[in-house]
């Protein structure tokens, strides 16, 4: 079984993303629709990383994060807090409101999510990693090669 993440984002636009992304990286995810979901679920499944929406009905992930990081059973989980409300009121630094790992801003790059759990989680993510990074690419070809027939004369 893979690392098990949680996605809280009321948009199903959103969790539809990140869990076709995610999968693709391997990870098991469960998703929840609101911040009160995403403490119940965090507490009954442990997972191994959350990524919270800022901004969502019933509870904020702002409200969720400081909770689950106030809970000795969830504290030690790792907490990305994604929100658009850095864009709202730019001058206030909300990643000091926030008891999370790591806060990102909306719009973020996939590949910058990519990074942070590879960081929190302490795994390399296979497949788009060594071509994110353009480190140390193998030039030999890959997959088939040609190599002409020997000719009957030589036989």
């Amino acid at each position: 079984m893979g690392k098990r993440i949680l996605i809280a984002d009321d948009s199903s636009n959103t969790r539809g993303i990140l869990r076709f992304m995610l999968q693709n990286q391997g990870f098991e995810l469960l998703e929840a629709e609101n911040g009160e979901e995403a403490l119940a679920k965090a507490a009954s499944c442990a997972p191994d990383l959350i990524v919270l929406d800022g901004m969502m009905p019933k509870k904020s992930g702002f409200e969720a994060c400081r909770e689950l990081k106030e809970n000795p059973k969830t504290s030690a989980i790792p907490v990305i807090l994604l929100t658009a409300i850095a864009q709202v009121d730019p001058q206030h630094d909300w990643a000091k409101e926030t008891p999370a790992d790591k806060y990102m801003a909306k719009p973020f790059q996939m590949r910058d999510l990519l990074a942070a759990i590879e960081s929190l989680m302490g795994v390399t993510l296979a497949g788009e990693t060594a071509v994110r990074r353009k480190t140390d690419l193998d030039p030999r070809p890959q997959g088939t090669v040609y190599r002409p027939k020997k000719a009957a004369a030589e036989g």
